[in-house]
């Protein structure tokens, strides 16, 4: 049943409509009305998605016209190349079934030749049924039929133009070959640069190989199905078209051509597979007459075409590898001159043995690199399916499409390593703690960063300079970048570490202004800067060099970045005061016991100076004694018994990291308050507390009226002139302390019933007082609130309140 349906109409010239079954293709028949012989065209010469066919439109289904060869024994017109052929005659239908199809697509030809059919079956569907025109405009319909036309002669004069530059193009690149052929057999060219020459011109030949083939296709297609798909636009896109040629982009250069069109034939040999089965499918269908005949028309025309597409790709790249495999035999020839040359120059003199076999050497080796792709070339013109393709072992291929390098030891990267070496020496000899030089230094101090600031230049130095020795230039690449990458990362840390130096860094390192400016810092910048500029050279060319160079660069700013910031503030000092008063049993003749404790609950030593510093963790310590409302006089402090170090008044003490300092003090009566200023922080703590008067000196004492002593009377047995104690705590807020990363902390003076104090450094959590903890801060009105579970009080900063009994 499935082959009485017609699936394609014939219209004589005579306007008789006639039904083509499937098993009429290809066969010979008359017009059952005016009795014209005609030739019923094959399945394979009908476009896809054509249902009808003219035959005013189409004389060559006349069997009159008959294709025959001309006296002289050429080819007829229609069977010239395209660029010599006549352009579509005004007012013909659809043009036959294209002998070159295109490799890729070009949209603006696509888009025409969808419009242009779907305003075809629009006029066919007005003609065989008048009630359509209703809804599509005859006149409407042939006026975008002649845009459409007047656009695609438009684009056919611009694919004529292009053709022509792309044939003078292609001549001018083959006789630059063939020049290039000569002149290294004449010896006027070495076969290195041959190579490199002729690698180029191969790869801008067969792309204006493929373009012709592109604009070949592109002149003789009607079909949209073969121009790359159908569309269905809307038919207000005619207003809007633009025929204009867009030709598709080179391919590398970097890349063996051989390698480039082995690849593509594997991918068109499996599209083609895909094709056959798809086709397979839909004839499948079609036999079942699930299908409606429109739908099963579509696919199999989609289907024929994606076929002949990838067929076209296949004979195309095997013909770009079959004159791929004439080139290299061709270079064996030249192989073979060159050999030949180089024997006669040993034997006249010219050249030494060395030289001789050096040149041999080579020559051979690029002999046999060629007589691998011919092997190579010739096993994929030979594979019917892409398993069959084989895929390039070893980099013969890649050293065919650019020779490799010479091994050079005086090449420019080694160039701007010898002077990259002598920067990196002298950088060691020139001041950087403040007027002395690194090697100075050394000889003063013995810590980490100072011996550093004078080894790391010199040991790079001798490892760059022996870099340069290496012959083989990606190898001298990847020893730069690892010194590189060490050389940055270590003398980060060097230059960072010197700040905390001590006892250079402590003061010496600052005289001489920003540590960017030193002239030994200075140079040894320049010489990184230079050591990367070598590893940059030594790469260039270098498939993936690139990603060597951006491997050391990458990790090396990250790293430095962490050194800069002590690993985002986790390697620094953080300092905590607090000041202890005991009770006054505990005075003696020289005044009451005061004990200040400084300790250290960061990851880096911190350093208790008797003067300002610079240093990142150096904080001036000093305890205060008040002698007016805001006056205030410094206590001597015991650094002797501290067993501080320095020179002159300059003297430290170091807390290593979660230890902590106390410092005894004899103190009188008044009000005292421990200092810590860490300039290089921006940090300064401020812990307070008050020493009561002894009752040994009455001239300080105060004598409460009656009124003020809560009912006690003489008749109590009270003494008058003794001041009442309470009978309870009271508690004072001094401080709060909050600096970035690290919770707020609170410095509370605690005044003891006994008369004696206790300063206190707690955070929220922290019990204060017997039953009393710290529940929360308010960071705006800078108040905190402590509670006993059953009562809470606010402490505001200088406010003494009780702690008194709920009883």
């Amino acid at each position: 049943m499935a082959e009485d349906q017609a699936v394609l109409r014939i219209y004589c010239i005579c306007g008789q409509k006639m039904k083509v079954t499937d098993a009429m293709f290809g066969r010979r028949g008359k017009c059952i009305a005016c009795r014209q012989k005609i030739r019923i065209p094959r399945e394979d010469e009908v476009p896809a998605d054509v249902t009808e066919i003219y035959l005013r439109d189409h004389p060559e289904f006349l069997r009159k016209v008959k294709r025959r060869p001309a006296k002289d024994g050429a080819a007829q017109p229609e069977a010239a190349p395209p660029e010599k052929r006549a352009a579509r005659p005004p007012g013909k239908g659809q043009r036959r079934v294209p002998e070159t199809l295109p490799l890729d697509v070009l949209e603006p030809l696509r888009s025409l030749c969808s419009l242009q059919l779907k305003v075809r079956r629009l006029l066919a569907a007005i003609e065989e049924d008048a009630s359509v025109e209703g809804v599509h405009d005859k006149s409407t319909l042939r006026s975008y039929r002649a845009r459409l036309k007047a656009a695609r002669d438009q684009l056919d004069e611009q694919l004529h133009q292009r053709l022509m530059e792309a044939t003078i193009e292609l001549s001018t690149t083959q006789e630059k070959i063939v020049q290039a052929g000569l002149a290294v057999r004449t010896q006027e060219m070495d076969f290195d640069a041959f190579r490199d020459a002729v690698n180029r011109l191969r790869h801008r030949r067969d792309h204006i190989e493929r373009r012709k083939q592109n604009l070949h296709g592109w002149l003789e297609i009607a079909d949209p199905h073969a121009a790359g798909g159908y569309r269905n636009p809307p038919l207000e896109n005619v207003e809007t078209l633009k025929a204009r040629v867009v030709l598709p982009p080179e391919a590398d250069e970097s890349q063996p051509l051989a390698e480039i069109h082995i690849e593509a034939l594997r991918a068109a040999l499996g599209a083609r597979e895909m094709a056959e089965r798809r086709l397979a499918e839909a004839n499948r269908l079609r036999d079942e007459g699930n299908l409606p005949p429109t739908e099963l028309a579509d696919m199999r025309a989609d289907c024929k075409a994606e076929k002949r597409l990838a067929e076209a790709r296949v004979k195309f790249i095997r013909g770009r590898l079959e004159q791929l495999e004439k080139d290299f035999a061709n270079d064996g020839q030249s192989v073979d001159d060159l050999l030949n040359a180089a024997q006669g120059k040993f034997l006249a003199g010219e050249i030494d043995r060395l030289q001789s076999e050096k040149l041999q050497q080579d020559l051979i080796r690029a002999k046999t690199d060629i007589t691998r792709a011919r092997r190579h070339i010739g096993r994929a013109l030979s594979a019917g399916s892409p398993q069959d393709v084989p895929y390039p072992g070893g980099s013969f291929l890649q050293r065919l499409a650019k020779p490799a390098a010479k091994a050079e030891r005086t090449g420019v990267d080694t160039g701007i390593a010898w002077g990259v070496a002598l920067v990196f020496l002298l950088s060691a000899f020139v001041p950087m703690f403040g007027p002395l030089s690194p090697l100075a230094a050394a000889r003063e101090a013995t810590t980490a960063a100072v011996i550093g600031g004078f080894v790391l230049p010199i040991a790079v130095a001798v490892v760059v300079a022996a870099t340069t020795l290496i012959p083989a230039r990606g190898l001298r690449g990847v020893v730069l970048a690892a010194a590189w990458f060490l050389a940055t990362v270590v003398g980060a840390a060097v230059i960072h570490e010197a700040k905390y130096a001590v006892p250079l860094g402590f003061s010496t390192f600052w005289i001489a202004g920003p540590w960017p400016l030193r002239p030994a810092v200075v140079l040894f910048l320049l010489a990184d800067v230079g050591l990367l500029g070598a590893c940059v050279a030594a790469f260039w060319g270098f498939k993936g060099g690139r990603n060597f160079v951006l491997a050391a660069v990458v990790p090396a700013l990250i790293v430095t970045v962490l050194i800069f910031t002590d690993f985002g503030g986790l390697l620094v000092a953080e300092p905590d005061l607090a000041i202890d008063t005991p009770a006054r049993e505990n005075e003696g003749a020289g005044g009451r016991s005061a004990v200040v404790t400084v300790a250290n609950r960061g990851r880096r030593r911190l350093l208790l100076t008797s003067t300002l510093t610079k240093h990142p963790s150096g904080f001036l310590f000093v305890v205060q004694e008040q002698i007016g409302q805001n006056s205030w006089r410094e206590v001597d402090l015991p650094w002797e018994a501290l067993g501080a170090v320095g020179v002159g008044p300059e003297l430290f003490v170091t807390v290593p990291p979660g230890s902590e300092r106390e410092v005894a003090l004899r103190v009188g009566p008044g009000g005292y308050r421990a200092v810590l200023d860490g300039p290089g922080r921006g940090i300064v703590l401020r812990e307070e507390t008050t020493v009561a008067p002894s009752e040994a000196r009455p001239e300080r004492e105060e004598f409460a009226p009656a009124e003020e002593t809560d009912g006690a009377s003489a008749s109590d047995g009270a003494d008058p002139r003794v001041r009442q104690q309470p009978a309870w705590a009271t508690v004072e807020l001094r401080g709060i302390m909050s600096t970035e990363n690290r919770p707020p902390s609170f410095s509370v003076l605690v005044h003891l019933p006994d008369g004696g104090t206790r300063q206190r450094t707690l955070r929220i959590g922290d019990a204060l007082y017997g039953d009393w903890t710290i529940t929360e801060q308010n960071g705006i009105r800078e108040t905190i609130t402590i509670s006993d579970g059953d009562r809470m009080l606010i402490l505001r900063r200088g406010e003494r309140v009780p702690l008194a009994s709920s009883d």
